[in-house]
């Protein structure tokens, strides 16, 4: 499918990380603010509903298998931002998944020892090499 901008003050966006960093919230937030175009993230779009969808929590990371990349962090820096965030639909789904909540009630928490958490016991990315990698966090 097609990338395309979603505005996540119309349409509901679904994860299953309730918290992040704060730290790499507000790095993102001056990206945006800067202008920065961010890699689309994958979402599954529900059926039935034209406005809801959820991230893939299945999406691999290209150039690291062992990561899984929900994109929980652009989702919640573009909604604060109030901006569209770029998703490409990886698949449909029939109905929200169990355990998932809205990207509007995620909180910051800088006490977690790994602000990008595991996705149900497989290891995500590691800040450092997120910041590696990408370089497109703003001290």
């Amino acid at each position: 499918m097609n990338p395309f901008y979603l505005d996540l003050w119309s349409e509901e966006l679904y994860g299953w990380e309730k918290f992040k960093s704060k730290r790499i919230i507000d790095s993102l937030l001056k990206g945006i603010e800067m202008g920065d175009v961010f890699e689309p993230v994958f979402v599954w779009k529900i059926a039935h509903w034209d406005t809801n969808y959820c991230l893939d929590k299945e999406k691999i990371d290209p150039l690291h298998p062992e990561w899984r990349d929900g994109g929980h962090h652009r989702a919640f820096a573009h909604y604060l931002a109030r901006k569209p965030l770029l998703v490409v639909v990886s698949k449909k789904f029939s109905h929200v998944p169990l355990g998932l909540f809205s990207i509007r009630e995620i909180k910051f928490d800088d006490n977690v020892e790994n602000p990008f958490s595991s996705c149900f016991g497989i290891p995500c990315l590691d800040i450092e090499g997120k910041l590696r990698k990408d370089q497109r966090y703003r001290q």
